[in-house]
């Protein structure tokens, strides 16, 4: 064997064994980069999964805001319009307090009251409506008084104990409920 030959033959192991390294090497490469896809993958899979999940929290937070910002809108326009209602409505009473029907209800809220009090009660009147009761009934036992300036009557027992109140103030405020709730049901 000549040298010639000899230094094929190296030539070829050393080939040969190159093409192992390198093939090797390759192979050791397509599996990093396997790896490095499959943890990129993963890893990206997580950051979707958690960006999905805070912006539907944010998309819940958001839709919260805007409903109780809806809702509080729609109560506030509600409470406006029920003013309105109520301003509209002591309006009215004082347009009735000028008629002769407004003498009648005190007439009759006081005839209501002494039956339940008795003897001996007492009126308690706005001034106006002191001079025009007065005028009406001399017999009744009236004090003037600035006990409402939308008007009515508060009656009460001779000794005090017992207070029956009659002003347009207090029988709204009675039914207030009822009233809001007829305010409410036009608007919706």
């Amino acid at each position: 064997m000549g040298l010639e030959e000899i230094i094929a033959r190296i030539e070829n192991e050393t080939k040969a064994q190159e093409d192992g390294i390198i093939a090797q090497a390759n192979e050791n490469a397509s599996k990093i980069r396997e790896e490095a896809r499959e943890k990129a993958t993963t890893i990206v899979s997580s950051y979707e999964k958690k960006a999905k999940d805070e912006a539907e929290i944010q998309m819940r937070q958001a839709v919260s805001t805007a409903t109780l910002s809806g809702r509080m809108s729609y109560e506030k326009a509600l409470e406006e319009v029920e003013k309105k209602y109520f301003d509209a409505l002591i309006s009215r009473l004082n347009e009735f307090r000028q008629r002769k029907e407004y003498i009648e209800f005190l007439k009759e809220m006081i005839s209501k009251a002494s039956k339940e009090l008795g003897e001996g009660f007492v009126c308690y009147l706005r001034k106006e409506d002191a001079q025009r009761m007065r005028s009406e009934d001399d017999d009744l036992r009236i004090e003037e008084k600035e006990i409402d300036p939308i008007g009515g009557v508060v009656v009460t027992s001779q000794d005090g104990k017992l207070i029956l109140d009659f002003t347009f103030s207090q029988l709204m405020r009675d039914k207030r409920d009822a009233l809001s709730s007829l305010v409410r049901s036009y608007i919706r």
